[in-house]
């Protein structure tokens, strides 16, 4: 830090305070490939609006850009990628930007990523930022600055990574550990399954009239917890944009979330999120909506190992083939009766959960310590870009 803070100083100002269309020109592709020619496997990467750096691939040829440095925006979407391989355009919504001799093409880009643009929802945003300014210095002082985002950026990717081999790796064993062949080799004696409707409670959510929404937080109120509350990819509960309704509502007591549920998407418009559990550890004071439902285990199961068995594979596979006989994606207790679940002893079962809940703990470790690094990132992006 303190080589920039000596080159700023150095040419405290002399940058220049430039539009973001002074900085770079808008380049048109040879041609656009329309989704519908999107290929999952090709020579040349797609790029679009969307978060991903590449949506696709194509083996058109005559598409591509030349080889060079750029600076995609996406127009509705307000993404942002650097690229600087050939590749062809995907669709409509895209600007493609190209740097002018007095900015590079990667402190253009950082730039722009720091640059607060206002949401205009689904509007072009290029009208509004092709206008705004960006403090611009000499070529040299942008070499370091590149060069100190990259270590930020370097990190966080080598950080996502590892997180990545990390679910692979853990996922790996979760589903290898669950078969029951491999269950019975730690009991050292065979392992029953049980059809999930003989071990198991289905309790569907709390259905009520939007009228009964309350927008008041502080008002006496039921806390709603709906699909997307549940974190697809981690399981985990995200306790934000909260669905309040009123105490008018009856709420039976088995829709009141209690340790050791597991709460479940149980209706969706994508068939991607039905079956997307998350774990209770403790009772809370919220219900849970009428597209969800919470799976309660008898006896001889440990919540938590059925947990883990609803966020394996084998369950994953079982909801693909029930939910592809039907064109309503609605997970009732008729379909989930006949999944059938190994139990073995407490014992085993509480082993078994011992030994995933340290990967689930290493996995949010990693989590954090990447969501910290972004911040981090963020932070010094800001400050330096700022300072100029």
């Amino acid at each position: 830090m303190s080589n920039i803070d000596h080159l700023i100083d150095l040419c405290s100002g002399k940058y220049s305070e430039l539009s973001v269309s002074e900085c770079c020109t808008l380049i048109k592709p040879p041609k656009k490939i329309q989704r519908k020619d999107y290929l999952t496997e090709g020579k040349w990467p797609i790029v679009d609006q969307g978060a991903e750096k590449y949506v696709a691939f194509t083996n058109d040829e005559d598409s591509l850009l030349p080889l060079s440095e750029y600076v995609v925006f996406g127009d509705h979407t307000r993404e942002i990628k650097y690229i600087s391989e050939r590749f062809a355009q995907g669709a409509d919504g895209v600007k493609i930007l190209k740097n002018t001799e007095n900015i590079t093409p990667k402190f253009l880009f950082y730039s722009l990523t720091n640059l607060h643009i206002k949401d205009l929802g689904y509007s072009r945003h290029w009208k509004m930022v092709k206008d705004l300014k960006i403090k611009v210095p000499p070529i040299k002082v942008q070499e370091v600055i590149v060069q100190t985002l990259e270590a930020f950026t370097d990190l966080i990717e080598k950080n996502a990574t590892e997180l990545i081999n990390r679910k692979i790796q853990y996922n790996f064993y979760k589903n290898k550990i669950l078969k029951p062949e491999n269950l019975e080799k730690i009991q050292e004696e065979k392992v029953s399954c049980y059809e999930f409707s003989t071990i198991c409670d289905y309790v569907r959510g709390v259905t009520y009239n939007k009228t009964k929404e309350v927008l008041d937080p502080s008002l006496d109120c039921w806390k709603v917890l709906r699909a997307n509350n549940i974190n697809l990819e981690r399981n985990i509960l995200f306790l934000d944009d909260i669905k309040l309704i009123s105490r008018d509502v009856k709420v039976k007591d088995e829709q009141k979330l209690k340790s050791g549920d597991i709460l479940i998407c149980a209706g969706s418009g994508s068939k991607n999120h039905i079956g997307k559990v998350a774990y209770i550890e403790e009772d809370m004071d919220f219900t849970f909506g009428g597209f969800m439902a919470v799976i309660r285990p008898q006896s001889k199961l440990n919540s938590k190992f059925l947990y883990y068995v609803l966020t394996s594979k084998e369950f994953a596979d079982y909801l693909k083939a029930s939910l592809n006989t039907s064109t309503i994606n609605n997970l009732n207790s008729t379909i989930l009766s006949k999944f059938k679940i190994p139990v073995p002893s407490l014992d085993v079962q509480d082993k078994v959960v011992s030994i995933l809940d340290s990967f689930t703990k290493y996995e949010a470790s990693l989590t954090k310590e990447m969501e910290l690094r972004k911040k981090q990132y963020s932070y010094y992006r800001e400050k330096i870009l700022h300072k100029l």
